[in-house]
Order: structure tokens, then sequence, then C-alpha cells
């Protein structure tokens, strides 16, 4: 047995970034002195080796090897939509409103912000923006105009695509509240002041609204060389824009590129083993990365199903998306986990199904996966990352000893060098 150390990410370490205080990492050496303080510091960086090449694909082309590959498999199940998706369908609508798109104006790297609860609608505007090189990009579904402003300040946009109103939120009323020559303007040729890049608002409504190109009409298609414009995307290219630490403080656009979002859930599966039967619960917003990756890439790239209960988290929704489609993976931040176990209406559904949870975007406490264990009878698959690198950085497995699954956030994923530093010297802790 060599001594080869493997890194283990602690719960201190995770609690520590969560708090902003320095960090550190915990080497655990298979042929060492036992410690009396078992979290000694025996390192501060590692590097987690990769024997697979990285994929140079873009996700238009991972679109059509779906498509290729299990074009009559269902591979999305939006339940409260009572919507089911097969690749082939996906891929066809999806070329239908990338040529749409490129009819409308659209070309490469013109950015496209999404603004919109999660829904089918949703993934087919990314999917059709990827396809025609259009770089799209999503916001939390429930901000105030004066936090989209922030956005619309933040980027260029050439578009906006908003749905029909959704609970509270009218999204056309808004825009128009920040963008007063919307309602003036032929559509598809808005000529806003403040926002002089700004020419499309593309909205999903059965109603033509004033100044806006209408969802249904792009999903006609055009006379726009899609071939064309997909070859000349590029792995390297932009894909999206994820505006990200809005839980701490202003959004930030984050721009991830095709080869980071598809390699990002290559480098995951060698841990999480997903297969063709795994049918992912989705109650995760697309806005954020983690949401957006099961949604599209887990689905894309390893042809897992993905059952979205509803546009927006609720509970009982999730308890029956899981019921209903049998379900074998949770997935879901620790407070709707809580939640869930939490709900009054939990045994009246048949959850039997799940054999996996999976938690990140906030601290995973032990006690959290405990009670998952207790209450849900699975095991918790634990990520830790950023935004930047699409998702998780660190993940536990299932191989993990019991108590790394319970007490950490794993190693990082193949590939991945990671070292902790003074976050006011940046030095190299020692």
């Amino acid at each position: 047995m060599d001594c080869t150390a493997v890194l283990i990410a602690t719960y201190d370490f995770l609690v520590r970034i969560a708090a902003g205080v320095t960090v550190r990492f915990v080497a655990v050496h298979q042929q060492c002195q036992p410690a009396a303080q078992s979290r000694k510091l025996q390192s501060s960086h590692w590097f987690e080796p990769c024997i697979k090449p990285l994929c140079e694909d873009t996700l238009g082309t991972c679109i059509d090897t779906a498509a290729h590959k299990w074009g009559d498999r269902v591979g999305w199940a939006f339940v409260q939509e009572g919507r089911l998706c097969t690749y082939a369908q996906y891929k066809e609508q999806v070329d239908s409103l990338a040529r749409g798109l490129l009819s409308a104006g659209f070309s490469k790297g013109d950015p496209l912000m999404i603004w919109s609860p999660s829904t089918f609608h949703w993934t087919l505007m990314a999917g059709a923006a990827a396809k025609a090189g259009v770089l799209s990009a999503s916001t939390h579904f429930g901000l105030t105009p004066p936090e989209f402003e922030k956005c619309l300040t933040t980027v260029d946009f050439k578009g906006i695509y908003i749905p029909q109103p959704f609970k509270i939120f009218n999204y056309y009323e808004m825009l128009c509240s920040l963008i007063p020559e919307l309602k003036d303007s032929p559509p598809g040729q808005l000529k806003s002041k403040k926002y002089p890049s700004l020419r499309t608002v593309i909205i999903d409504s059965d109603q033509s609204m004033p100044g806006c190109v209408a969802l249904r009409d792009l999903m006609q298609g055009g006379e726009a060389d899609l071939q064309a414009a997909q070859k000349g995307v590029t792995a390297g290219d932009p894909f999206t824009i994820v505006f990200t630490s809005g839980t701490t403080g202003t959004p930030k656009a984050a721009v991830l590129s095709h080869s980071n979002f598809i390699n990002n859930v290559l480098m995951y599966d060698q841990r999480a083993k997903l297969t063709q039967e795994t049918v992912m619960c989705n109650p995760l917003p697309f806005f954020h990365v983690y949401g957006l990756s099961v949604v599209l890439a887990r689905t894309l790239v390893l042809g897992a199903k993905a059952v979205v209960p509803a546009p927006a988290y609720d509970a009982a929704a999730v308890l029956k998306a899981v019921q209903e489609h049998r379900c074998t993976e949770l997935y879901g931040s620790p407070t709707m986990f809580v939640d869930i176990i939490n709900s009054p209406l939990r045994k009246q559904f048949d959850l039997s199904s799940l054999r996996q949870g999976e938690s990140g975007g906030n601290v995973v406490t032990p006690a959290i996966r405990s009670l998952v264990r207790e209450k849900l009878h699975v095991n918790v698959r634990v990520g830790f990352g950023t935004s930047e690198l699409t998702t998780a950085a660190i993940v536990t497995s299932n191989d993990d000893p019991d108590d790394k699954q319970l007490n950490t956030v794993g190693r990082p994923l193949p590939g991945l060098e990671i070292r902790c530093s003074n976050q006011y010297s940046l030095n190299r802790l020692s």
C-alpha cells in the first residue's frame, strides 16, 4: 500500500468557508502515525489525477448525439405542466427555435437573458441558444425590477425571454417599468435609451403583447442556416452566463463555456455513476447552476431522465413527482430536504423507488445527512464548488468510508487542482 495522500475536505473546512474565515484542507495518509488531533493540517494543496481526456463537444453536439442514441426515450418530465419530452422531440423543437432565433437577428455571442421560473420552454430556450451560438444567461425568477435592472447594467443583452405571469410576477409589466419604450416599439426593433444594445423581448404568451416577439412564432423556425451556425460554435466558446452570489450579495456574472459545462458533469459522473436507468427528481431552480446542470447536462450527456416537479419548489409537488415517476435519485438544497422530510404529506406517498439523495449549495451538516438516511432511507451524495466551475469541485462518493460520507464534502473531482490560501496574503497554507 503506497503513501498517497487522499485529500478530504472536512465539514470544518466547509463551515469555515461559509463563515468567510481562513480555511484549510485535511490530508489523510494511508500510512501515517496516529495523530492526537484528527484534523491536524497535513497539506493545503492537492491535484486529483484524471485518466480520461477532456470532451471537446458543444452542447449542441450533445443534443444531436442524445437524439441519435436515445431518440424515443423520455429525457424530461415536467409534472405540473403535464409534459413528457423524448430526446428526439427535444432536438426537433430546439432546432426550430434555434433557426427562429437566427432569423430574428441573433448571432454568435449575442447575450440573451432568460428571466423565468423552471419550465420546459426554459430548457428549449437554453438549448436553442447553445446550438445557434447565442450566449444565454439566467437569473432568479423572483427578482424585483430594481434587482433585475442590476443584471441589465452588468451585461449588454440583445434579447430577453420572459414567460406569461407566474404567481405574483408579471414579467411584461415589470419590464415595461424598466423599459418604457417597449410598449411603443415594433417587435424585435426595440430602441431603449437606457439599454441601447437591447433589441428583442421574447414572450411566452398566447396573447400578442406590444413590443414583443411571440415565442410561438419563433418556434416555427425560419430560413436561417442552423447547420452553418452550429459549425461555428466551439467547445471553448461561452455557453451561458450565471448570475451568482445572490445569496451573499449583488449577483455577479459568471461565464461558463461549453467545455466547462460538459466536462464538469463527465468528471462528476466518475463519482456519481449515473446510468440511463437513473431517474432524477430535480426541484432545483434552473437559474442556479446546480439545477441547470441536472436538467441539461446530466440528461443530454449522461442519458439520465430529469423529472421536474413544478416551476418553483414545492414539497408536495416533489413527493408527488417521486411517486408518479418512480424517481431513483432526489436532489435539493439542505433546506429542501428538511422541508420534504418535515412535510405532513410525506407518509402519504410511496418513496420506495429512491436509491440516492444529493445535496449542495449550502452547508449539508452531518445531522441533515443522518436525518435523510433515517427518514428517506437513502445515502446523501454531497458536493461543494463554485458557479464558475459548473457546480461541484469536490464530491463525496458511496465508495468513501461511511464516516467520510457523513462528515466531509469528499475529494476533488478528477482533473482539478485545489489549493487553500491565506485569504489576505494569498500565500499557500503550510
